[in-house]
This record gives C-alpha cells, structure tokens and sequence, in this order.
C-alpha cells in the first residue's frame, strides 16, 4: 500500500507503521518543504514593495494592542479618583444607615490595584461614636482601616455593595456593659426598625473572606459582672467563607499584655496570651463548634471542646476544659507578677490538675451547670534572686454547681497550705446553701510574717512590707442560727491579729497598722483594737460585725457598728488619680444607684475627726452619726467648721465610694444649718481686679466652681453669710446643686436695711465663662448701702449713691460673671419694676443743670422726691427706663430715656412749670439759657409767656451724667389771666364760633398737620382765647388759624401720651407675667443621679 501526501509518498505496508502516524509523517514533511524551499523561492518571486507593507501592518497590529493595554492600566488608575467623592459618601451613609451609631473617617484613599479586580478603601482615623445613653463613648476608633470591596457590586445598581475583607491597623475597642445588661456593642438596627420607603437604598453584604487585626487594643468593661479585661497588643486573623451558611473560622490570635480583674480581684495581671483556634459556624442556626484549638496564657496550656448557641434570648452552652499539661510551673505562671522575665530560671516543681465544665442555658435569670476543679501537690518555689522559697504548696478546690440553681453549689476548698520561710499557713472551707443560707465549715490556722513573703515573692511597685498576720480561727455554723440568735448551736471562736504592719507602694500613701485585733464568738466578730496611719492621716477605731456569714450570700446584708476618730486626716491622699489620654478607658456612665456597688453593708458609724483637709479646704471640729452603707449614708446629725464658718445638718448621702474612687454622681438630700457661713474662703483667689470706677479693688476673688458628678438638694438655713462684702442675715432657701450648676428656689434673706426674695441658677458649665440667671424680690432696700456694695446697681444707676431713703424692685437678671465673681457689665441683661415712696436727692448734675437753667432753686441742691413707680430693661449695656410719673420738689414731672454704661445718656422730662417759680423778673432779664430759650419759642409762636400762669416744658438731658447738657422746648401754656371779663368773653365767643365751623375740617386736617407740628408741643386752648382778647380787632381769621394748628396739635400730644401709656402698661403686664413664670430649671434640663 502506498500512501501520498503532497510531494511525498510512503509504502505503509513495507514500513509495517500506522496509518494514522504516516499521514502525520507527511504532513509535517510538506510543512518543511514550504518553509525551507518554497517560501523563499516566492519571496523572490513577490514584489518588495509589497512585502514592506505586510510588515507594517503586523507592527500598526502590536501598536493598537499596547495602546490598550495602557487604556485599560489607566482606566484601573482614574476609577477611584472619579469615583472617590461619590463612593466615599455611599460608605459613609450605608455604614450609619447600618448602625445605631456614628461612624466618621479622616481620609480615605482608593485604589484597584491592591486588590485587583477588586476595590480597596482604605480609612484614615476610622471612629464609631455610640448614641442614646451612650453618647460620646467612643467604641471603635483605627489608624488604618482597608476594606476590600467586590468592583462590580459598586456598579450593580442597587445590588449591596460586597465587602470582601476587613484589615484593621492599631485599632482601639471599647466595649461596655452598663449594670443593666446594655452594652454600646450593640449596634445593629433591626431589620424590621428600618422604613419600608428606602427599599432603593443600597446595604452592606458582608461577604468576607478574611479579617486581621495589627497591634489591637481592646477594654471590655462589664459592670453587670463587676469584670474588666483589657488586651494590648492584639494581632488576629480570620479565614473562611463567610457567604456560605456553614463554614470553618481558622483564626489566629496573639495578646502580648491580657489582664483581667473581677470582683475587685485581678486574675491575670499582663499575662501574654496565644490562641489557635478552628470554628465551624452553621450561621442559619447559630451554633459555633470549636474544633482544633489551643489556648496559652504565660506557659499555662489549655484546651476546649465544645457548642455555643445562640437562640432567642439564651445563650446554650455545651463546653469542656482541661490543661494537658501537669507542670505546676505553667499553673504558677498565671499568679499575677509571679511570671517573671527570667521565668525560666525560677526553681519550680509540683504537678496540677484542672479541669472543668459549663453546660446550660445563660440569660438575664438563669445561670448554667458548671464545675471548676483545680488540684496542686507538692508545689515549690525559688526565684533565683529572692533569699526566701515558698514550699509545701498544697492545694485542692472543687467548685460544683450542678444546676441552675446556684443555691444548690458546693464550694468545697478541702485543702490550702503554703510555707513562706518557716512560717506554714493552712486554711480549709466548705460553704453550702451559699445564696440563702449560708452554711460554712470553716478553719484558719497560720502566720503570715510579711516581711518573708516580701523576700520570697516578686512584688512590683512594692517599696516596703512587713508585718505580721496570725489567725486561728474555727467557725461551723449557718446564717440562720446566728439571725436567730441561737448562739448555743454556733462554733465560732478564735483570733486574728495584724501587729506593726508597713505597706508602701507606687502611687499609694503609706499605711501602718500598728495593731488590729478581731474576736470570733458565737454573737459577733469584735473588733477590739484597731489603730492605724493611713499616709499623713491617723484613723482609730472599735466596733462589732452581727453576722459576718452574711458576707457570702448576695441576698443578706451584714450589720454592725463602729466607732472612729481621727485626728488628722487627708482626703486627697485617697483620691483616685485621672486617667492618662493613652489609657482607653470607656466613658460610660457608672453605677449611681446605692445598691450597685457595695449593698450589702448596714453600719452604725459615730466618727469624729479634729482636722479634715479635702483640696483647698480645711473642716476641725468635725463629727458625724449616723448609718453607713458604702453608697448610702444616712445622716442622723453631722457638724464641722470651715475657717470660721460652721454648719450642722442631717438628711441622706448617696454613691459616696463612687464619688470618691470612680466617677459616679453624688446625690442626697441635706438640710443644713449655719449660724455664720463665709462663701470668700470659698472662691479662687484671683490676681487683683478694678472697679466700674477705675480704682483698684479692695479685694479680689475667683470663680467657684461646681463639681460636675453632683445631684444633691439642701434645704439651707444660716443666720448670717458673707459674700464678698455683703452680709446677708435669716438667709434661707432651697439649693439644688446639679450639672455643675447651684439652683435656689423660694430664697430669702435680710440685708441692706431692707428683705430680699429671690430664685435663680449659677452654672459653671463653662467655668471660664460662669453665668447667673435670677429673678429678685427686693423690699425697702437702703439706697446708699445698695448702691455702694452692688457694683451693677452702682454702674448703671449711680444716682443711687445720691439718694437717702428706701426702694423696692423685682426683677429678672442674666448675664456672665467675671473672674471676680461680678457680674460683667457689658453681659447684663435684665428688666424691672422699680418703685420709692420718698426719697433725697443730693447734688445730682442733671437736676442742677435744669434748675440753673431755669433759676429754680429747688432744683439745684437737696431734691424732695415721691410715689417713684418706673419700668427699666438694661440690654448690650444700656439701661432704659419706660416713661414713668414722678413729682420732684412739687413740680409733677413724666420722665423716660437711657444712659450707657459710660454715663452717655439720652433723658426726656415733660413738665408743668409755674411762672412763678422762674424766679422775679426772669421772664423781662431772660439770663438764663433755659428761660430764653422758652421765650423765644413762645414769641415764634405769637404767646407772651408774662400773661401765663403755668408753662408745659420738654427738657432733654444729653451728655454725660458728670456734665450734662440741657435742652428746653415748650409744649404750651395754660392758667387764668387779668384781661377784662368783657374782653374774655368776646375773644372766646369769636373764637368759639370759629373753632366749632371749623372742627370737622381740623379733625381731617390732623394727620396731614401731625409731622410738621410734632416739634410743636400741645397749646391749650385757653391759651388761645387769652391772645385773642389782647386782640380783639384781629380775633376774627388769624384767631381761627392758629387755633386750628393748636388744637391740632393738643389733639396729637393727647392721643402720643396715651399710645405711650397704653405701651407702657402692656409692658408692665407682660414684666409681671414673666416675672411670675420664671423658672430657674429653663436652661438645665439633664437629669442627675440622685438628688431629687
């Protein structure tokens, strides 16, 4: 057979190969046929020409296609600049729209090549602020956080945006759990909270695939379980498909510093801490499985097994634990502080056994099952340092509650021995029924000499320690037998003695116990003996505990009392130190109420102290009787010196530890009395200030400021109190002293020759800045005593200082206080009724210059004054005063106006002048600025003022108080003359006539005429009729034109003066309305911890 292909043919049979193989053989034979000796033959056949041109089709081919290679790496690079303001406002809506929180960024940077195909943000200063109740208590804060997000979710149109991953650079986690169960975590809104209107709104899906976490910080603060925990330099990561319903969490987690302290008690102090750890998570139904996993706190090594599940409410737990390891020394490593840098030099041996158990369900009533067994045998210790061993460390504890029920738990510690040096101490307990009745079993026998542990034990931070504890003490009894006195069925005896103890440590004053005694009998625990030095204070005390054992249950409440006495003592010492902005301590609010903390302590306390020193302020003679509970004390009756003020009271005192040692609110309710109280010592001492006047001040004193953590009221009564130099006597009033702020209700007091009523607020807030808002009440007060010690009186009044006799005003009054505890003049604002029935004035300018003016004696030295009823407001440092009616030396005046605080003022007084009182010939010798000037406007007018008996006067008073200008315009005239009856008669009848032809057109005329004739004061008619008599030969046309322009002009003045008075009274009724209504709550509305 012969097979042909092309040029070549092969015989298949004689070569014996495969068909198949041969046909391939031929192929590839003309293949190289073409290419070796045809492609060149034609090559030489085909024109140049056109082979260039192929060439260059091929390189415009590669060209095109870099070009889009480029294209595309650009569009990678200018996605996320054109996208970024857009996508950066989409994440930060959907993150807040996804939380009940506030989540806010610096800066955030976007790139697609990071994580190509995908997006990557990354966040600057990521911060996740909480709301409601925890307001301002920061959860999350993150130098860098990167989120990797799927591209094509972003350009979904209203598909979630996907994130793919989550890595956390430096973050800091804040976790807190208040006493009632809620927790800041909790975060996420309801599915069904959200409104149906924003079905278009894009979401979240988280769609991870991973997460880390780079040198973490996190403070879990638990105060429904009284535990802290805090982690630093935390490094975790996770891995598994979190779209799927069930998948394996991998995850990685190293803590270089764990602490954690419970009860008051710390349990892991620094420890370093490594967990390796696989999850597998059914997310549909909630159940976490831990499979692989190792746990190593220090060298202690740990492993668990078991379920969480999350279902409704509950939380269903199926766990185990044990150490694999049975070295004491991983167990010891635990201890806090014993875990050194050398650990592993430190000579340790002795085996351990722990292992335990929670299965059940946890929620807000029920606890699980659980089991704790730790057993150590033969435990040594040496640290290679320290002179002193710790040997014989015996130990076997079985912790087992089997149910739900924790009154049915065992807390058997059968054995507890250890031998510092050559002093051994042994100790065993047993405690039953632990929650209702206290069944315990109980011996303690030992010496605790610790000036040998201090050589046996790493303590840091301990300067000095020494001291002896020796107890020998047996009690086999139950609470019940002791409550009911049946001290015939109760072993209890023994004694514990503490002689000649030191302790000195960083950041704590010294304490010396130079010996406490305590008694065990079957009626009480007696403490004989307690005296003590507590830093620079001194403390001695006596007392008796009923019913120690109630000390164990959470439901019964230990009773006893105690005596103390000190005779110095220094608060501040005890005092907890602020926290440094590098610590992350939540900012939650803490436990306020008297049974969070410390409930269960009832004891009768009768202390007394020669000196206490809190701050800057200094209480001798001081005493208190009453009943203690650490946030509640009741005070039977109380009494201390301040300087040489002194007070005495009674009432209750809430959340005093928390005041003291954290940072709760302290409330209560006081009523306090004082024979003489002196608020100066009080306030800060300021550098030394100027009066209004310009002259330095006597004295200077600073703001006091109000403690922010207080909600107390205190029913106040002092006999006699100074404030700077004002002495108030039968002071009274109810104090509410709340959001740093003092509120005064219903005060009362007797100063200045007269009584003052008032209510109002001081708030410091802003303590840079404090500020006042009063209403006063103020009676026959004495005018020169008033305006001498009140710098705001004197400023914007100082006529005051001028006038003998008594006034009363109420008033409202806000403003800003300065550094001196002023007020600050320009700040002031208020408004007032200020009234007199009789007053003196002496050598006030303004009046002077008007009497000099017009050559009224009685004007110009001692001013009799009356019936002074006027309506002020002081506003931007300008003290206005509503028209009011007053008669000055006889003369019946209306007078309105304002002045500045410069004394720049701008008054107005319409008056009724006799021409009589002008003085003899004035009126023929005009001299005198003000009688000329009225002549002068009488003669543009046509009136002869000689024929007047009474001028109607408008004086302006402009310029300055010290010096002030006068300005004099008369209004009209009016009295009876000596012309002829005959003559009188046919003036009036003549001009009668006219007037009444005439009055429908005046009363059209008026308002055209009303302008032009303002500065043309009222004229009365009588007035007319006088001139018409002197000129009876002309009273017909210019007598009836004059009258029209005058009567225009009565009518206009008439109609004025009762649109002011109308003001004026809806002024006054508004004033007293307010006046009534004032609240001195209105502007601090926030509820406090305790005091009402």
């Amino acid at each position: 057979m012969c097979c042909k292909v092309g040029k070549y043919a092969i015989n298949c049979i004689n070569w014996k190969v495969n068909p198949f193989v041969t046909v391939v053989f031929l192929i590839f034979a003309n293949l190289c046929h073409g290419f070796f000796v045809l492609f060149p033959i034609q090559l030489l056949r085909k024109d140049i020409l056109q082979t260039i041109l192929t060439m260059k089709i091929i390189k415009r081919l590669f060209l095109i296609f870099g070009i889009f290679i480029v294209l595309l790496l650009g569009l990678a690079a200018a996605v996320p600049i054109f996208f970024k303001d857009s996508l950066v406002q989409v994440v930060k809506e959907q993150i807040n729209a996804s939380i009940n929180a506030t989540a806010d960024f610096a800066e955030v940077d976007i790139s697609l090549f990071r994580s190509f195909p995908h997006l990557n943000l990354n966040l600057t200063d990521l911060t996740v602020v909480g709301k409601g109740q925890f307001a301002d208590v920061p959860f999350l804060g993150a130098e860098q956080t990167a989120i990797t997000i799927d591209i094509r979710s972003f350009f979904g149109g209203n598909k979630p945006l996907e994130v793919r991953s989550v890595d956390f650079q430096r973050p800091v986690l804040n976790v807190l759990v208040l006493a009632d169960g809620s927790a800041n975590y909790d975060i996420t809104i309801p599915a069904d909270s959200v409104a149906v209107a924003d079905t278009t709104a894009s979401q979240l899906e988280v769609a991870l695939r991973s997460y880390t976490i780079t040198d973490g910080q996190v403070t879990y603060d638990d105060r429904s379980m009284d535990l802290l925990v805090n982690l630093e330099g935390l490094n975790h990561q996770g891995e598994g498909n979190f779209t799927l319903s069930e998948y394996d969490l991998n995850t990685q987690t190293t803590v270089t510093a764990l602490s954690v302290d419970m009860g008051g008690i710390t349990y892991l102090k620094q420890a370093k801490a490594t967990l390796a750890a696989i999850f597998h998570i059914d997310a549909d139904n909630s159940i976490y499985t831990l499979k692989d996993n190792q746990l190593t706190v220090n060298e202690l090594m740990a492993n668990a097994e078991g379920t969480v599940q999350l279902k409704d409410e509950d939380i269903i737990l199926d766990l185990k634990f044990n150490s694999p390891d049975s070295d004491f020394r991983s167990l010891w490593s635990l201890i806090p502080n014993a875990y050194t840098a050398d650990y592993q030099n430190v000579d340790i041996a002795g085996t351990f056994r722990l292992e335990g158990l929670v299965k059940g369900n946890y929620n807000e009533t029920t606890y699980p099952a659980f089991r704790i067994l730790t057993k150590v045998e033969n435990g040594r210790v040496k640290y290679p340092d320290l002179p002193v061993g710790i040997n014989d460390i015996q130990a076997l504890v079985d912790v087992n509650s089997p149910s739900s029920d924790l009154d049915k738990m065992l807390i058997d510690v059968s054995r507890l021995g250890i031998k510092v040096g050559s002093d051994p101490f042994q100790a065993r307990i047993k405690v039953s029924t632990p929650i209702s009745d206290p069944n315990v079993d109980a011996n303690v026998d030992g010496i605790i000499d610790l000036a040998q542990w201090a050589k046996a034990f790493p303590l840091e931070g301990v300067s000095e320690m020494t001291g002896r504890i020796t107890a020998d003490v047996a009690v086999q009894t139950q609470l019940s037998t002791i409550e009911r006195e049946a001290y015939e069925q109760v072993k209890m005896s023994g004694d514990l003695t503490v002689d000649k103890l030191r302790y000195a440590a960083d950041g704590l004053p010294l304490v010396v116990i130079d010996r406490a005694v305590a008694q065990f009998t079957p009626q009480k625990v007696d403490i004989s003996q307690f005296t003590a030095r507590l830093g620079k204070s001194d403390l001695q005390a006596s007392g008796s505990i009923a019913n120690i054992l109630a000390y164990i249950s959470p439901e019964k409440t230990m009773r006893g009392n105690f005596k103390a006495h000190s005779n110095y003592f220094l608060v501040d010492e005890w005092m907890t130190t602020e926290e440094t902005a590098a610590t992350p301590v939540p900012l939650g609010t803490p436990p306020t109420t008297e049974e969070a903390i410390f409930d269960r302590f009832d004891l009768a306390l009768d202390a007394t102290a020669n000196k206490i020193v809190y701050d800057t302020y200094t209480l001798t003679d001081a005493a208190v009787k009453g009943r203690v509970r650490p946030n509640l004390i009741e005070v039977e009756s109380m009494r201390a010196n301040l300087g040489e003020s002194d007070f005495s009271g009674s009432g209750k005192i809430t959340n005093v530890f928390d005041y003291l040692f954290s940072d709760g609110i302290l409330g209560g309710n006081l009523v306090m009395n004082s024979n003489f109280f002196d608020l100066n010592p009080l306030m800060e001492e300021t550098t030394p200030t100027t009066t209004a006047s310009g002259t330095p001040a006597a004295e200077s004193y600073g703001v006091i400021p109000i403690p922010a953590n207080i909600d107390m009221t205190i029913q106040a009564k002092v006999n006699r109190l100074r404030y700077t130099d004002l002495e108030l006597n039968d002071l009274q009033g109810l104090l509410t002293i709340r959001d740093e702020a003092v509120v005064v209700e219903n005060g009362s007091a007797q100063a200045l020759g007269g009584s003052m009523g008032f209510t109002g607020a001081y708030d410091t807030e802003n303590v840079d800045k404090p500020s006042y808002n009063f209403k006063f009440d103020l009676k026959e007060l004495d005018f020169q005593e008033s305006f001498s010690k009140f710098n705001t009186f004197a400023s914007f009044a100082p006529v005051g200082k001028l006038i003998a006799g008594k006034f009363s005003t109420s008033l409202l009054m806000s403003g800003e206080l300065g550094k001196d505890m002023l007020p600050l003049l320009e700040a002031v604002n208020a408004k007032g009724m200020f009234e007199t029935s009789k007053g003196t004035i002496k050598g006030l300018q303004p009046l002077a210059a008007v009497g000099n003016a017009l050559n009224i004696n009685e004007l110009k030295e001692n001013v009799n004054f009356d019936n002074l009823k006027s309506y002020f407001t002081i506003e931007n440092g300008v003290f206005e005063v509503k028209p009011f009616d007053i008669k000055v030396a006889g003369y019946s005046m209306t007078v309105g106006g304002k002045h500045s605080l410069t004394q720049e003022m701008a008054y107005t007084i319409n008056t009724v002048i006799p021409r009589s009182k002008l003085g003899t010939g004035a009126l023929g010798n005009t001299v005198n600025q003000g009688i000329s000037a009225l002549v002068k406007q009488a003669s543009q007018l046509g009136l002869n003022v000689n024929d007047a008996e009474n001028l109607n006067v408008q004086i302006s008073l402009t310029g300055n108080m010290a010096s002030p200008k006068t300005g004099f315009k008369l209004l009209g005239t009016d009295g009876q003359t000596t012309v002829a009856a005959g003559v009188k008669a046919e003036a009036t009848a003549a001009v009668q006539g006219q007037v009444d032809a005439a009055k429908d057109k005046i009363t059209t005329e008026i308002s055209a005429a009303k302008d032009r004739l303002t500065e043309q004061a009222a004229r009365t008619v009588d007035s007319l009729k006088n001139i018409a008599a002197q000129q009876a030969a002309q009273a017909g046309q210019r007598a009836l034109d004059q009258a029209r322009g005058q009567a225009g002009a009565v009518l206009d003045s008439a109609k004025t003066n009762e649109a002011l008075r109308t003001q004026a009274a809806e002024a006054a009724d508004k004033l007293k309305g307010e006046i009534k209504d004032f609240n001195p709550f209105g502007k601090k509305k926030k509820s406090g911890g305790g005091g009402r």
